[in-house]
Order: C-alpha cells, then sequence, then structure tokens
C-alpha cells in the first residue's frame, strides 16, 4: 500500500449568500462583470476578472473568508463543508441618544449614530437603510447578534424585571434544528416545558448552551461534553427546587 496523505478536517469561518440571480452589469454603469442577487440582501457587483478566477453560477455561494477575500462555491459543495452559525443575541442596551446625521445628494439617505448605556456605553454608527428599517428612538433597545449585526427591538416586562423573548433566537427554528442534530443533547436543555417557577431557573442554562454552540469552535467534541456537563448541572439545579 502506497503512503497516504494526511488528513485535514475544516475548521474556517466564513460569511456567505446563495446566489439566486445572476445577471450582466450594465456596461455604461459599471466596468463589465455581473450583478450577483440575493434572498433579503443587496445584490453584489463582481468584475469580469472575478468571475473568470471564480466560475458563477446561480445556486451556488459568494463566499468571503476571514480575511476578506471573495470567492464562489458550488451548492453542494459549499453544503457539504459547512453548517450555519445559529444566530444569537450576543448583548444589548437601552437606547440613550439617537444623533441623525445630515442627509444630501452625496451622501444619500440620513444615517445615524446610536448611544447606549449600561456597565460599558458606546456608540455605534449605522447607515440610512438600517435607520429606515429600524427605527431607533430613545428607550428602545439596541441588540447586537454573534453575526456582527444589530436590531432594535422593544424590551418585554416580565413582572419588574425588562426581558426578551426566548430562545431559540427571534424565530430561526431552521437555525436551531441544524444545531440539534449537530448536538442532540440541546433537546434536554428545553426549558418550555417546565413550570413557570422552573422554567426561570432552567432558562439560563439554555441561554448558555446556545451562545455555547454558536460560537466557532475547532473541536466539536469537547462541544459536546461542555454541552452535557451543562445538562447535568441544570437537571441538578432544577432538581433541588423541586418540593
Amino acid at each position: 500500500m502506497s503512503k497516504v496523505m494526511p488528513l485535514y478536517r475544516s475548521h474556517k469561518l466564513v460569511r456567505a449568500l446563495q446566489i439566486t440571480r445572476m445577471e450582466r452589469a450594465d456596461p455604461l454603469r459599471h466596468d463589465g462583470g455581473a450583478i450577483l442577487s440575493f434572498e433579503g440582501h443587496p445584490p453584489i457587483t463582481v468584475t469580469d476578472a472575478w468571475l473568470s478566477a471564480h466560475p458563477t453560477s446561480e445556486g451556488g455561494y459568494y463566499v468571503v473568508y476571514e480575511d476578506g477575500y471573495a470567492s464562489f462555491s458550488p451548492k453542494a459543495a459549499f453544503e457539504k463543508g459547512y453548517t450555519r452559525v445559529p444566530r444569537i443575541r450576543a448583548r444589548e442596551a437601552v437606547i440613550t441618544a439617537v444623533v441623525i446625521s445630515h442627509a444630501d445628494a452625496d451622501s444619500g439617505p440620513a444615517g445615524c449614530t446610536i448611544s447606549t448605556g449600561g456597565p460599558t456605553p458606546n456608540a455605534h454608527e449605522f447607515d440610512g437603510e438600517w435607520t429606515r428599517q429600524q427605527q431607533p428612538e430613545v428607550g428602545r433597545w439596541l441588540v447586537e447578534f454573534n453575526d456582527g449585526s444589530f436590531e432594535v427591538r422593544d424590551v418585554i416586562v416580565k413582572g419588574a424585571e425588562p426581558a426578551f423573548e426566548p430562545y431559540p433566537i427571534d424565530g430561526d427554528a431552521t437555525a436551531y434544528e441544524e444545531a440539534v442534530k449537530k448536538f442532540p443533547v440541546l433537546k434536554y436543555l428545553r426549558y418550555k416545558h417546565l413550570p413557570q417557577s422552573l422554567q426561570v431557573i432552567s432558562k439560563p442554562f439554555f441561554d448558555l448552551a446556545i451562545r455555547i454552540v454558536s460560537m466557532p469552535s475547532n473541536d466539536p467534541a469537547e462541544v459536546a461534553a461542555a454541552l452535557r456537563k451543562l445538562r447535568e448541572a441544570k437537571d441538578c439545579t432544577v432538581a433541588s427546587m423541586v418540593p
């Protein structure tokens, strides 16, 4: 038997959009190339040189790596090699100030600068499209997600404490089910079936589990082990509260 090559497992973290439509760019407005369209995302124009280096077709994925390099991956190859990271809330803070920027013919629609309170006050700048969609106001909440995106939300008051809707995150059931397929122990960390008094105790363990599986990891086996131990801690904590 001849000597075999070593095996490698990919652990790259990428951003990607599935191409729904591809059409030639207007040569009067662009220097050749093509316009790639996606669902729920603005189109991206690529050059003829990029297309020569990355033969592209509809249904495949426009992929951007961590160093900013953009490429194309056929649908089957991409979906075999990558699993979508569940989108979860990373942090949130109440909006304390909103400053709308001046709009003119050169700068386009008005964007805004949002200041937030909390333990680490911060300021974030957003473009006009985001500002129109999110309608930020003082007193609402600025929510940052693990993918780097932001949304404005209204707080839901439960008793005396403000809280957001429970995980899984914001109706993204598909991403949650994908995570359960990879880490089945997540099923045993759900909490909505419990009485209200025990949901309050169990929910933080579920939230932490979702945060764990959302982070990039080079060792899924260690992630699975962490989730199993988290389940044990949850079960013990809940049991200790049962009369």
